[in-house]
């Protein structure tokens, strides 16, 4: 510390990064973990063709995984509603896949109402909300957001395979298409309904895994921003 004193002038802010060292190691040892774990199912990743294939997957914590991952590319508030025990059978990466491209053009709609709205000049707080409900047999995910939603002709057309309404190089024209042939796949369906400038919601119906004897259900809620906070 007394040589990291003498030579302070030469590395401005020096303090404040050893300050901020402990919590950047933990959260790059958790991104180091949550890779390690993808590198490992997609060793495991068979393609699906009924629900008895593939191993047992927490819905609720692959929600948390991909809202972790994306933490540095989405901006918007996320809040997180979940019940304990929302699990299906399946491969986690293609669920992580799915949940990730959801996310990721959630946050994107978002984005553009915002800058639709700062040219008006009018306020706007974005907003993403994603609940993960056990519905009967069923485990149901639903991605809302508050963004510039999508007119009837875009959702005619947003399952084909090389549909974008992103600025080119932006997007492939392959997320949805992929998503949809998954959560087939896992024997769901995908349900999506939208109000132009006023936001969508996506809704994946999947046939869940029943609770086992002795458990519980509890719901769990979380806040997730650039500075993640945790409600429970």
């Amino acid at each position: 510390r007394p040589l990291l004193e003498a030579n302070e002038e030469n590395i401005p802010g020096v303090f404040g990064i050893l300050e901020d060292m402990p919590a950047l190691l933990c959260e790059t040892y958790e991104g180091l973990t949550v890779a390690c774990n993808v590198i490992r199912q997609m060793k495991q990743v068979v393609h699906l063709g009924n629900t008895t294939s593939g191993e047992d997957v927490d819905l609720s914590a692959t929600v948390d995984s991909a809202t972790r991952m994306l933490r540095s590319r989405v901006q918007t508030p996320v809040l997180i509603i979940a019940d304990d025990h929302c699990h299906i059978r399946g491969v986690a990466i293609e669920m992580l896949q799915v949940l990730t491209n959801l996310i990721t053009n959630a946050n994107d709609a978002c984005v553009e109402r915002k800058q639709r709205a700062s040219l008006r000049g009018e306020p706007f707080r974005a907003r993403i909300d994603i609940a993960t409900r056990n519905v009967g047999d069923h485990v149901v995910i639903s991605v809302i957001d508050n963004g510039v939603g999508m007119s009837a002709d875009v959702m005619s057309r947003m399952w084909d395979q090389l549909f974008t309404t992103k600025a080119q190089g932006l997007g492939t024209g392959l997320g949805m298409s992929v998503v949809r042939r998954i959560v087939r796949e896992h024997g769901g369906e995908i349900e999506v309904s939208s109000v132009p400038g006023q936001g969508t919601e996506f809704r994946l119906v999947m046939p869940g895994i029943p609770v086992g004897a002795g458990s519980t259900l509890a719901m769990k809620v979380g806040l997730y921003s650039p500075d993640p906070i945790h409600i429970v």
